[in-house]
């Protein structure tokens, strides 16, 4: 067996144990937000009820709904951010239980600080668009 690279003196090993109980996690939430339908429901963001405007994560639990639902254009619609990083998540997450499971270490890398960085940026740009009139399309 060969030593770890010297870029992943930094990662993170992950147990078996915690990705089982990561993907159990992701599976209640996923049950619970197809059966809960929370389109009629108290707005619950305290960013848009003090301010009237939408944040980076309202219209998730929708999104979220629509997307376990089988409606991913209608998840789009809620919120396009938390669908696109939905099936980016799973993916992430299969794979690390595939390697859990075949026994190989699963190292989350330490991302560099332009990776922080570059996600700040997207998340604060959608922010800001989402609440723009000529971008009311990303609104939730």
């Amino acid at each position: 067996m060969t030593d770890p690279a010297p870029h992943d003196a930094d990662a993170t090993v992950v147990s078996p144990r915690a990705i089982a109980l990561v993907a159990l996690g992701v599976l209640g939430a996923g049950v619970l937000a197809a059966v809960v339908d929370p389109t009629d429901g108290p707005v619950v963001c305290p960013f848009r009820l003090t301010t009237g405007l939408d944040c980076p994560l309202c219209g998730a639990t929708r999104a979220v709904r629509s997307f376990v639902t089988g409606h991913p254009l209608r998840a789009m619609d809620h919120n396009l951010l938390i669908t696109i990083a939905i099936p980016l998540l799973l993916v992430g997450l299969v794979a690390a239980g595939v390697a859990a499971r075949r026994g190989r270490p699963v190292r989350l890398p330490a991302m560099p600080r332009s990776v922080w960085v570059g996600l700040t940026v997207v998340v604060g740009a959608f922010w800001l668009l989402r609440n723009l009139p000529a971008f009311g399309w990303l609104g939730s």
